[in-house]
């Protein structure tokens, strides 16, 4: 080898391989960060996300009022709220030693420890930002941890958002086993007779094994949602019911090298926090997932 060659930026490459693995397998895996309000900053002590027209203080049909000539319009006070989150730092690292490099048939066990690192990454903001949906208003839950999901769920949930105003595509979140399975929406949609007539969906289920949508509602998977003995809290919500932060870049690699030890380092960190945006704009969907 001459002086000077690609062995001697070795480092460098790993660490480049490693990231950009990382970004497309962190694609793949993460569910729940497309769906929110999200802002990411080159550095940051806290992030702020501004809301207008939601505090004590709004304005709506029922301060217009008509007015004689000459007669002073009556003023309006309106509330700038925000809301603030302060990141924190979430890590771990992957040690990897020499013998087992030598040892693998792998072409390139970078690859592998780049899926893993960021699949385990994008895990983590799906189970912070699901924890969130217990967050949600009170008085916006849907369902009961005793008794199944049924399509009824979804359009309590639409009238619940639609009297609180919230707006856009509203979408739903799922534990895998509150859409298939005996506790799941396909056994509401297959065997239940209320949909005899209406057969569309549940030919959806039987062909594809999967329900694009009810309601209206685009409907996503996470395993990340809070389980509690034998009952599944996920959510239903429009846009800004949560909001994530975090200081880029969202996924940190960092290769540390222990030569003495041979073993190198992988290690994988992000700065974020995430919360409830308006806490109105959504609903938990607690309902039961399994017997026992």
């Amino acid at each position: 080898m001459a002086a000077g060659d690609i062995s001697y930026y070795a480092g460098s490459l790993v660490e480049r391989i490693v990231i950009a693995e990382a970004l497309v397998a962190l694609s793949d895996a993460n569910v729940m960060l497309p769906l929110v309000t999200s802002k990411g900053f080159d550095a940051a002590n806290t992030i702020s996300f501004p809301k207008w027209n939601l505090g004590t203080n709004k304005i709506t049909a029922s301060d217009v009022s008509q007015s004689d000539p000459g007669t002073d319009a009556a003023a309006v006070l309106i509330d700038s709220e925000k809301k603030t989150l302060t990141p924190a730092r979430y890590n771990f690292y992957i040690p990897l030693f020499d013998d087992s490099t030598d040892s693998s048939e792998e072409g390139d066990i970078n690859v592998t420890l780049g899926r893993l690192g960021a699949n385990a990454m994008g895990a983590k903001i799906d189970n912070l930002i699901c924890a969130k949906f217990d967050s949600f208003s009170a008085s916006n839950d849907v369902g009961t941890s005793s008794v199944a999901i049924s399509v009824d769920n979804f359009f309590e949930a639409i009238a619940l958002l639609k009297t609180a105003g919230a707006m856009g595509t509203y979408r739903g979140v799922f534990d895998p086993r509150q859409i298939w399975g005996a506790y799941g929406l396909s056994n509401d949609l297959i065997t239940s007779q209320q949909f005899g007539g209406t057969p569309d969906k549940s030919n959806e289920m039987l062909t594809t094994g999967f329900i694009g949508s009810i309601a209206g509602i685009p409907i996503y998977t996470s395993r990340e949602t809070t389980t509690a003995t034998t009952a599944t809290k996920a959510g239903i919500f429009g846009d800004g019911a949560l909001a994530f932060g975090y200081v880029n870049p969202l996924i940190r690699f960092e290769p540390e090298r222990e030569a003495k030890k041979q073993r190198t380092d992988y290690v994988f960190s992000a700065n974020m926090a995430t919360d409830t945006y308006q806490s109105t704009y959504g609903c938990q969907v607690w309902t039961k997932t399994s017997a026992a």
